[in-house]
């Protein structure tokens, strides 16, 4: 390996799911896909860099860095999910929504024909592209996008469609003209991120969350983790069985290994949490039926006497 690829770099910045640290010893090991033993200085340098000025979580799968060749001179690609477009969209205020669909030309008659959705009759009918329609309410006009399969098909070096392409090719071009529609509808909050299936990946990326990784910047070492595991247990104690806590407790004393620590760790910390929230929810429950039992009381109170009314022993 070269001196280059010994360097150490670091970031650390805010997402909305919480503050990030990257490294590259996480990046290579915990978010790198395909050949990442060759990924450079560069690579991770670049990967780290977009997640933060795009205040993107890898950790969350929100962001992907993908090497094809065992080649530290070759680029990696560096994609981000749909999802992080469909969120930001949702929550920026002058977006008004989106209509999508595929393009399609009947195999008769050759005409071509908009439709909305990803449906359409292989039989009948060949695909041709996707479009989308966006609005925005501080705009009076609407923006549409339109792509074409041939473009952004991906293919396998042999020529043939890739295995997502080839199951789901209606599916996958739609995805592109909606997030094509929403760079140029949405400029602010969207620029210089694309999908996997603009970039011809080929590899079906995982989406379940790293959870190890976000460990390992967290607990460096048993010392830290068996600290972590204790505080946690002071913590959460009160809202805990205590079965579920002293099974957590007989997991982690027999970890092998500071990673078995790790998980065990993240797991027990997430029924906690899980717990503190119910507990929570049942509180606010409880107050408020405790609320309404008062205000129903205050109004089916009987009324005492008037004042001009007299009472009678007889």
């Amino acid at each position: 390996m070269s001196d280059e690829n010994k360097k150490t770099v670091a970031v650390t910045y805010d997402t909305d799911s919480g503050p990030v640290t990257l490294n590259k010893s996480v990046v290579i090991k915990w978010l790198a896909n395909g050949e990442p033993d060759f990924m450079s200085d560069a690579d991770v340098g670049l990967f780290m860099k977009l997640c933060e000025a795009r205040q993107l979580n890898p950790f969350l799968r929100e962001a992907y860095l993908i090497k094809y060749k065992k080649d530290f001179r070759a680029p990696a690609t560096m994609v981000v999910s749909k999802d992080v477009f469909m969120k930001r969209a949702a929550l920026f205020p002058d977006f008004d929504g989106m209509q999508s669909g595929v393009i399609v030309t009947d195999n008769e008659t050759g005409d071509l024909r908009e439709r909305e959705g990803e449906f359409y009759l292989k039989t009948k009918e060949e695909l041709v592209g996707a479009w989308a329609v966006g609005f925005r309410k501080d705009w009076n006009h609407e923006m549409k996008s339109t792509v074409s399969l041939e473009e952004y098909i991906g293919r396998k070096s042999s020529g043939e469609p890739n295995k997502m392409w080839a199951g789901k090719p209606g599916t996958m071009l739609v995805k592109v003209a909606e997030v094509h529609l929403l760079r140029k509808i949405i400029p602010e909050i969207l620029p210089g991120m694309y999908i996997p299936e603009e970039m011809n990946v080929e590899a079906e990326l995982e989406t379940k969350p790293v959870k190890v990784a976000r460990a390992e910047l967290e607990i460096p070492d048993e010392e830290t983790a068996r600290a972590k595991f204790t505080e946690i247990i002071e913590r959460y104690q009160y809202v805990m069985d205590e079965g579920v806590v002293e099974q957590a407790r007989l997991e982690f004393e027999g970890c092998d290994t500071l990673d078995d620590m790790r998980m065990v760790y993240l797991n027990f910390q997430d029924e906690c949490k899980a717990a503190e929230r119910e507990s929570d929810k049942a509180e606010k429950e409880l107050t408020k039926a405790e609320e309404d039992m008062d205000d129903h009381a205050e109004e089916t109170e009987p009324a005492g006497p008037d004042e001009g009314d007299q009472l009678s022993i007889f």
